[in-house]
């Protein structure tokens, strides 16, 4: 099978494509094809390439695999038409070692015939990509795959759910309403526990007209899409999603974190402890973005611990127009705010202002009313020079790469690997980060599971309630628009997959 084609703004060449029929081809029942990478071993460049890495800057003659961060090779795993790209995390160019067991891939399979099996792709960065072919066999659980049309193999993981029997849809009368959580810009959340089996979940409630007055129907259907196709240590795991004539309903993970009164002072972080904190958001947007998710709202609000002290984000993949609401603004991209289109940029400026902000308490555009704000983010200084001057000299270089105005040259705009790579992150083993296997300082506590005392009052002093929605009914059209957004998780039944321990979290504005 052909390669994947290589992304305009990250030019690669293949090292090796293996691909193979899996499912096997022909028809196949509907279900759930869930994929992990692990490693690779002994990979090679293709013949009469090698001399472009020997001669680049900090290579050793002939050793290709002795380069940066920035060249380990990447993998792309597609399947039906969804493209996902990994990046290595840690080893070299021959032994690159990718997320494993802790980033997991799902991709719906339809089982109509002829159906394409999945095609896995091994990249190096190349400033002249030529094609490539090669393929692999099908397999179930972790095992290693001899590549072909090229030399080694990699390890990974394939399982396969069959769709279970057509079951009655949810209903929100099968949960008992406990607290509001939050509220946004087109619904709410609030803890909920189903009765039948106890469990305690995050359920996100959507008026469908709003969607479809805003012209957002198609995003919210994404936004199921999203969250149902990976499940990473950095992300907040969809259980369920279901919907009413007058309502969409996400079920996620419930986790106890929320605003915190104290969270409204300023603190500093130590470089120490903000270089743990971003070297993990590092990681949680390389994995959103290798899946083809845009955070739009990365902020200290949205930026949650889980009960070890990790980083956790959530919130990802939200309208445009919810960037100027709650103080938003002040992370908004000096190119959205021209109107022009935007990439993953926007969230490596909003990774430049949180990390300001970790340093020096302070934020970097702000001057006391949203107007003021976004015209300094437009064309003012960033930050105060004497903040810039006592950071450290890679915290300060970070900090401006991040925040530069031209999106072209933004740090981050080749991908997460040029991040990882800058000298502020000299330290941090990123085999680790992504494990989260850092000890963290601080660790949240909690009373209970079911703990609500890190939301605000404001929203957890609220009745529960599924309020009707108001307005006009939807039209047979405008239900259409919604096929397919219900979904039920399947990873509790894939043997040897672990769910994702969950735990206490706290506002991450709040860590002293």
């Amino acid at each position: 099978m052909p390669a994947p084609p290589s992304s305009p703004s990250c030019p690669t060449t293949p090292e090796s494509t293996p691909s193979a029929p899996f499912p096997p081809a022909g028809p196949t029942k509907p279900g759930t094809l869930t994929m992990t990478l692990h490693e690779a071993e002994g990979l090679s460049l293709p013949r009469g390439k090698k001399f472009v890495f020997s001669r680049r800057r900090g290579l050793a003659s002939g050793s290709w695999w002795a380069m940066s961060p920035v060249f380990l090779p990447y993998a792309v795993v597609e399947f039906g038409g969804v493209r996902v790209r990994i990046a290595a995390v840690e080893g070299s160019g021959e032994r690159p070692v990718w997320p494993g067991g802790t980033t997991k891939y799902n991709f719906e399979v339809e089982g109509r015939e002829g159906e394409d099996g999945v095609e896995v792709g091994v990249f190096i960065r190349h400033p002249d990509p030529p094609p490539g072919e090669g393929g692999w066999t099908g397999q179930k659980g972790v095992e290693w795959v001899k590549v072909e049309g090229g030399t080694g193999r990699v390890r990974m993981g394939v399982w396969f759910v069959e769709e279970p029997p057509a079951a009655a849809e949810l209903t929100v009368d099968e949960f008992e309403l406990l607290a509001v959580l939050g509220a946004g810009t087109y619904g709410r959340v609030m803890q909920v526990r189903k009765k039948d089996t106890g469990r305690i979940y995050a359920l996100k409630a959507v008026p469908k007209l709003v969607l479809v007055l805003c012209s957002k129907a198609q995003q919210a259907v994404d936004e199921r899409l999203i969250l149902a196709q990976i499940n990473s240590l950095f992300t907040v795991p969809l259980e369920f999603a279901f919907q009413s004539p007058q309502k969409l309903y996400l079920g996620l993970v419930f986790i106890n974190g929320g605003e915190h009164e104290h969270r409204k002072r300023q603190h500093r972080f130590t470089v120490d402890s903000a270089r743990l904190y971003m070297a993990e958001l590092v990681c949680a947007l390389e994995c959103l973005h290798g899946a083809g998710i845009l955070h739009r709202d990365l902020k200290p609000d949205n930026a949650l611990l889980d009960g070890d002290g990790h980083v956790l984000p959530c919130d990802f993949g939200l309208s445009e127009s919810a960037m100027f609401d709650d103080g938003a603004f002040n992370f908004v991209t000096p190119e959205v705010l021209r109107g022009e289109s935007y990439r993953r940029g926007v969230d490596w400026w909003a990774l430049g202002v949180v990390l300001y902000k970790m340093l020096t308490g302070k934020l970097p555009f702000y001057a006391g009313s949203p107007k003021l704000t976004l015209q300094r983010i437009s064309e003012g200084p960033v930050g105060s020079s004497m903040h810039l001057m006592q950071m450290p000299a890679p915290a300060r270089d970070l900090v401006l790469r991040l925040l530069d105005r031209d999106a072209a040259t933004r740090l981050g705009v080749r991908g997460a690997a040029e991040v990882r790579a800058h000298k502020f992150f000299e330290d941090i083993d990123w085999g680790k980060a992504v494990r989260k296997e850092y000890e963290m300082k601080f660790k949240p506590a909690v009373l209970n599971p079911s703990d609500l005392n890190n939301f605000h009052q404001r929203f957890t002093s609220q009745i529960p309630q599924d309020s009707v929605a108001e307005g006009r009914p939807l039209s047979s059209a405008e239900q259409d628009l919604f096929a397919g957004f219900s979904y039920a998780r399947p990873d509790a039944e894939l043997e040897g997959i672990e769910r994702l321990d969950t735990g206490s979290i706290e506002d991450l504005a709040q860590f002293p």
